[in-house]
């Protein structure tokens, strides 16, 4: 048997990174020095009198100028080679569609990869459609064929994964000889999407033909010994209760498969967990880990930006959540922003592993119940940020007494809309 110390470099050495890369919502027409109130999205007070900074400004709430888009590519292109980047949904501003056309959210879309691709040559790439890449936002037919048109020429798929993508905005990638991308298309599963609310749409049915495809595609990985990671952007919430159980049973049932899951949408940095079903809800033990990712972008709410990367083994399974983040308020005032690493999860969270089994211990025994550790995770969904908030951002959450510390504690707990409405009664 070798030494210790050459088995530790044994495991370094045999260690992979990948991105992960969510809600950029990079906004081409941003202006530097402009009026913030052309570029700040929501019913937000808009103050014309402030001037638009170089890096955004999370206080009105605005979207990402390029000059910090650009910031975090060339940051990522100066650490370690990474095995892929998972980039899961929203890439252009989220008031985009509004004010552009659709040809303008489409080009943004080809220009953010382009971007990535010109940083990072040679790194598969491998995406998932968020609720702002389609004109109008939210709205997604069946099919929409301009749309992942884009999308499967920008992303590493080919044969039956390209032309999934093609018809749907959804695939199943085979990365190497172990490990299988799945993406879901979360927009024919969320009600986000007002077509999905009818009965009769093509939208809604799709969203039933692609659980089914998910459910055969597990099935097939199962068979082989393949591993699975799963892609999406809007996590659990707003989806059709049908929907979110199918997905929590087959997480349970396919536990050993499925070496990960990963989401965005949300902005904030945490994370949730799926759970064992009985016939309809899904509140037993803890069968997966969602990574909600943290979001490039430095608005809605107020926060500082944020890329992630997962330290894995040779099997794929994740073994830390390392997350970069710079200070907007610094950078605006510098000129620079400078990327550091805010936490290692393993470190931080002091837990054992990110296994479910481990991250539940953390909710139930850490979050839940220890003040100094709740301050913390409230101080990490949104990157340390502590500058002036904008009114997206609500009050901040200060003490586990407060009553927004249950909606915190009860999204981290549980996947979707149904468990989370049992959790908040209980």
């Amino acid at each position: 048997m070798g030494s210790p110390r050459l088995l530790l470099l044994a495991s370094v050495a045999s260690a992979g990174r990948v991105y992960h890369l969510t809600d950029i919502h990079v906004d081409p027409i941003y202006v530097v020095n402009s009026s913030t109130a052309a570029y700040c999205n929501g019913p937000v007070i808009k103050n014309a009198s402030l001037q638009a900074p170089i890096f955004g400004a999370p206080v009105g709430d605005c979207a990402t100028p390029e000059a910090l888009y650009d910031s975090a590519l060339a940051f990522m292109a100066d650490q370690p080679a990474a095995d892929m980047v998972l980039f899961t949904g929203d890439f252009t501003q989220a008031g985009l569609q509004r004010e552009a056309g659709a040809d303008s959210v489409l080009d943004t879309i080809a220009a953010t990869h382009e971007k990535l691709r010109a940083a990072l040559p040679g790194v598969k790439v491998y995406g998932a459609v968020g609720n702002h890449d389609s004109y109008p936002g939210d709205v997604f037919d069946f099919p929409y064929e301009a749309g992942y048109g884009h999308f499967a020429a920008l992303w590493d798929v080919e044969g039956d994964a390209k032309n999934a993508t093609l018809r749907g905005g959804y695939f199943s990638q085979r990365h190497d000889d172990a490990l299988v991308v799945i993406s879901l298309n979360t927009n024919y599963l969320s009600m986000l999407n007002p077509l999905v609310k009818d009965n009769s749409s093509a939208a809604h049915r799709a969203g039933f033909d692609m659980m089914a495809w998910f459910g055969g595609e597990l099935a097939a990985a199962e068979q082989r010994g393949d591993v699975v990671y799963v892609l999406g952007h809007i996590p659990g919430e707003s989806w059709l209760p049908a929907h979110s159980l199918t997905y929590q049973r087959l997480m349970q049932r396919y536990a050993a498969t499925v070496k990960g899951q990963f989401y965005g949408h949300d902005h904030e940095d945490y994370v949730r967990l799926t759970r064992e079903c009985d016939d309809a809800t899904c509140t037993g033990s803890a069968t997966g880990v969602v990574f909600v990712g943290p979001s490039l972008t430095e608005g809605w709410p107020s926060e500082n930006p944020a890329v992630r990367v997962y330290v894995t083994d040779g099997n794929y399974t994740v073994e830390d959540a390392l997350t970069y983040t710079a200070d907007i308020l610094e950078a605006n005032e510098k000129g620079a922003a400078t990327w550091v690493l805010e936490y290692s999860a393993k470190d931080r969270l002091r837990l054992d592993d990110l296994s479910p089994r481990s991250w539940e211990k953390y909710v139930a025994l850490q979050l839940a119940t220890n003040e100094s550790a709740f301050d913390d995770h409230v101080a990490l969904r949104r990157r340390g940020y502590r500058g002036p908030r904008s009114r997206s951002s609500g009050d901040r959450c200060e003490a586990l007494t407060d009553p927004c510390a249950v909606d915190l504690l009860c999204k981290s707990n549980f996947f979707n809309d149904a468990d989370y409405a049992f959790c908040v009664k209980n």
